[in-house]
């Protein structure tokens, strides 16, 4: 049998070298060759590939972070990296990797058929032992995020619950709290732990099954937690990268991964709403919750962090008394509403003030347990299963919607200077009213006195400040008024016949 070989290498020589090499190795395959190694993950996402080859001499990812994504991803692959003698450390950081062996250059046909032939009988023996194909997604556990639609719907409280429920023998379950910045499981759980998801971020790259076993804490229930830090200035350490790699580490350890995103959306969160496998959307009955909600799923699509796929709304609080019912929740939250818990803490006090998981079943224990239900039975569909070509779907779908944006910025900003404009010409017809009764006011009182024209001309232009003081009329209709047409100055083309103002005011006699 053939190995089926996909090569990652920036440079044409090394290709060139490697493909002159296969013509006398008719037991190697060259299925395919990656030039930028962002492309590698899809390229290797094939069932029928044996062995990945990762040119060490990598410039846009260094080849020890190309290699850890693509073992997280697929930890049956074999990974063999192509190496320059002058280094001796490669050996140690190829291994440190996840790498199974290193081809040293000049590349040889006898070196090549020993180092890849060993790798593709490793990766088949593996496989054919676990009776997978290799993929993350065929022996993962699932991850079930909770966000709530705002502050105080009892987010925090639903994922315990949910994640304490979800617990059965050799059904392994972890609770992550990733409300970085106001996480409360611990309080909810009575659990004080020295350690938080900020120490698992520091060595996201590396991550182990010792490094996580040192940062998790043991619920006397059984349960495994993650907490947040206690210091909020370490929420900043956890970016959106860690967490995918602490996702995409905690799911090959446990069947459930269970996280609490809170309200806040940040890189973090964003990125756990990505690799999600489901999405639980928690909302209070009432409207200004449900608002909130469909603002959420309409951000997550704009900002294209998720779409309506396995994103379900949980409705909270839920009484026959409220006004707001499932069928109001249905039509203002474009989401399927899968589970109501009903409004019963009442049974749930004495639990969450001990922080004991287990208590008397009641009401809100058999939503959740139906929850529960809903969600491990659904389909087991993935949106990451080929993580970073999705990504950059996504990625080119935020790039498309920011050209379209700067192409529509010469059209907004000509509405915003066109809406000033006429908001200012607004301004000055109002100003040229005062400004006409003004002048009118002057022009009566030298009529009282005179009734030569240019003398009343003389007293309306007094009464005009510059740029009013030009194409004004004075008039008199009869013995008793004087009136005067001002000229508004336009800032508008074509609106300067249509603007004028006219003020009347009458002539009081020197008598009275």
């Amino acid at each position: 049998m053939s190995v089926r070989i996909v090569l990652v290498s920036e440079h044409a020589e090394l290709r060139e070298q490697f493909s002159g090499m296969l013509l006398e190795a008719h037991d190697l395959e060259l299925v395919d060759v990656v030039t930028d190694p962002r492309d590698a993950a899809l390229a290797a996402a094939r069932d029928d590939i044996d062995v990945v080859i990762v040119d060490e001499a990598l410039s846009t990812v260094s080849a020890g972070q190309l290699t850890r994504e693509l073992v997280t991803a697929r930890p049956f692959l074999a990974v063999v990296w192509i190496a320059s003698p002058q280094r001796p450390e490669v050996y140690n950081q190829a291994m440190i990797a996840g790498a199974r062996s290193v081809v040293l250059q000049p590349l040889s046909v006898e070196s090549c058929r020993a180092n890849l032939g060993a790798a593709a009988e490793w990766s088949r023996a593996l496989r054919d032992h676990l009776g997978g194909t290799g993929l993350v997604g065929a022996h993962r556990g699932r991850v079930v995020a909770l966000v709530g639609a705002k502050g105080g719907v009892g987010t925090t409280l639903l994922a315990t619950l949910l994640a304490a429920r979800s617990r059965a023998p050799g059904h392994a379950v972890v609770l992550v709290d990733l409300d970085l910045r106001h996480g409360a499981v611990a309080y909810y759980t009575d659990v004080v732990a020295r350690r938080s998801i900020a120490d698992l971020a520091e060595v996201a790259q590396e991550l182990t099954n010792r490094s996580v076993r040192e940062v998790v804490a043991d619920h006397p229930s059984g349960l495994t937690l993650v907490l947040a830090p206690e210091e909020v200035e370490r929420a900043e350490e956890v970016t959106g990268p860690a967490v995918r790699q602490i996702l995409a580490h905690l799911r090959m350890q446990f069947d459930l991964v269970v996280v609490d995103c809170g309200s806040h959306l940040d890189d973090a969160t964003a990125m756990a709403l990505e690799v999600a496998d489901d999405v639980l959307l928690v909302a209070t009955a009432d409207v200004v919750a449900l608002r909130a909600a469909r603002r959420a799923v309409e951000s997550w699509k704009r900002l294209s962090i998720r779409g309506d796929e396995h994103v379900s709304l949980v409705l909270n609080r839920v009484s026959r008394r409220s006004e707001v019912q499932s069928d109001l929740a249905r039509q203002i939250v474009p989401v399927p509403l899968i589970a109501q818990v009903p409004a019963a803490f009442s049974s749930l006090e004495a639990q969450v003030n001990t922080g004991l998981l287990e208590g008397k079943p009641g009401p809100v224990h058999g939503a959740v347990a139906g929850l529960v239900r809903t969600v491990l039975e659904a389909p087991h569909a993935h949106p990451q299963a080929e993580p970073d070509d999705v990504s950059r779907g996504r990625r080119g779908r935020a790039r498309t919607d920011l050209g379209q944006v700067v192409a529509e910025l010469p059209l907004i900003v000509a509405a915003v200077c066109a809406l000033g404009a006429l908001a200012a010409q607004l301004l000055l017809f109002g100003v040229s009213h005062l400004f006409a009764r003004h002048a009118a006011d002057e022009c009566a009182r030298t009529a009282a006195v005179t009734n030569d024209p240019k003398e009343l001309r003389k007293a309306a232009d007094r009464g005009l400040p510059d740029g009013w003081d030009e194409g004004f009329t004075v008039s008199r209709p009869n013995s008793t008024t004087v009136k005067v047409r001002v000229r508004t100055p336009t800032l508008v083309p074509g609106l300067g016949g249509g603007l004028d103002v006219t003020a009347t005011a009458h002539i009081l006699g020197e008598q009275s």
